[in-house]
C-alpha cells in the first residue's frame, strides 16, 4: 500500500491510481473473516489452530452446523462436521499451516436445483467522504452439478463455484430464456424469484456493501492520510461475491 508513497505528491488532480491504500484489509479473506462478529454479511469463521476454543463454543451452541474448511489461499475447500474439526486442527498444527473453518450456509436459495453466487461490481471514488457507486446488474454463477445435500462426502461441484461454473444462459430455465432475449442478469433473476423476494434481496445487498465500506472507512482514511494528497488521486473497483439463503439474506464470500 505504500508503493507510490514517494511519487504520489507529483500527481496532478486529474491523475488517478486504481487502488486505495488500506483496502487490502477487506479484500484479503483472512482479514475479512476475522471481523465476522461486526459485519452482518460474513458467516462465522475461525482461524485454526488459534481459535479452536472459540470454535468449540460456537459448535456446542449449534451442534448440527456444518463447516467449510479452507486454506488462506482458498484452496482445499471441503465440507466437514463438527467432529471432524479436531482432526483439521491437528493437521494444521502438524503442517504449520493457517486453516479456516467457516460456517456453511445450509439453507441456500436454489435455482434450478443448484447453489449459486451473485457478484456485484462496486466502485469507490473517495473514502473521505465515502462515495460509492453500485453497478446496476449482477454476475450470476451456478454450480456445475445440482445440489444433493451437505456432508463430508458431498461432490464439490454441487457446492463450490470455482473456475468452472454454469453461466445463466446455460441453465435451460426461465432465467436462461430471459437472458438470451437480452434481459439483464439482474432482471432475469428478478422475474424468476418475484418482486417481493427481489426487493428484500436488493435491500440486504445494499446494506451489506455499505456497512462493510463504512466499517473499513477509518482504516482506509488512516492509511491514505500518510500520502501527500490523501485519497484524492485514488479510486478502486471491486466485485462483492454473495451467497443468498432462502430468506433472501445475502452472505459475503469475498471481495
Amino acid at each position: 500500500d505504500y508503493f507510490l508513497s514517494g511519487e504520489q505528491g507529483k500527481l496532478a488532480p486529474s491523475q488517478k491510481i486504481n487502488h486505495f491504500a488500506g483496502a487490502s484489509w477487506f479484500t484479503s479473506k483472512v482479514e475479512l473473516i476475522r471481523n465476522w462478529r461486526l459485519l452482518d454479511a460474513v458467516p462465522p469463521a475461525f482461524a485454526m489452530p488459534a481459535d479452536y476454543d472459540q470454535f468449540l463454543k460456537r459448535a456446542q451452541e449449534y451442534p448440527e452446523s456444518m463447516w467449510v474448511t479452507k486454506s488462506a489461499q482458498h484452496r482445499g475447500v471441503r465440507i466437514i462436521s463438527v467432529k471432524e474439526a479436531t482432526q483439521v486442527v491437528e493437521d494444521a498444527k502438524a503442517a504449520g499451516e493457517l486453516v479456516f473453518l467457516q460456517e456453511y450456509i445450509r439453507d441456500a436459495y436454489l435455482v434450478d436445483g443448484r447453489r449459486w453466487d451473485l457478484g456485484i461490481y462496486v466502485a469507490v471514488t473517495s473514502f473521505r467522504p465515502l462515495k460509492v457507486y453500485i453497478y446496476d446488474d449482477f454476475l450470476l454463477r451456478f454450480c456445475m452439478k445440482k445440489y444433493a445435500g451437505a456432508g463430508p462426502n458431498s461432490d464439490k461441484d454441487t457446492y463450490v463455484i470455482g473456475d468452472d461454473y454454469i453461466p445463466p444462459w446455460d441453465l435451460g430455465n426461465a432465467i436462461a430464456h430471459n437472458f438470451m432475449r437480452g434481459v439483464s442478469a439482474k432482471n432475469s433473476l428478478r422475474a424468476f424469484i418475484g418482486e417481493e423476494k427481489y426487493a428484500a434481496l436488493t435491500r440486504n445487498l445494499r446494506h451489506n456493501i455499505v456497512q462493510l465500506l463504512r466499517f473499513y472507512q477509518p482504516t482506509v482514511n488512516s492509511m491514505t492520510s500518510k500520502y501527500p494528497n490523501g485519497d484524492a488521486n485514488m479510486f478502486e473497483l471491486w466485485r462483492f461475491d454473495f451467497v443468498v439463503d432462502s430468506s433472501m439474506r445475502s452472505w459475503l464470500m469475498e471481495v
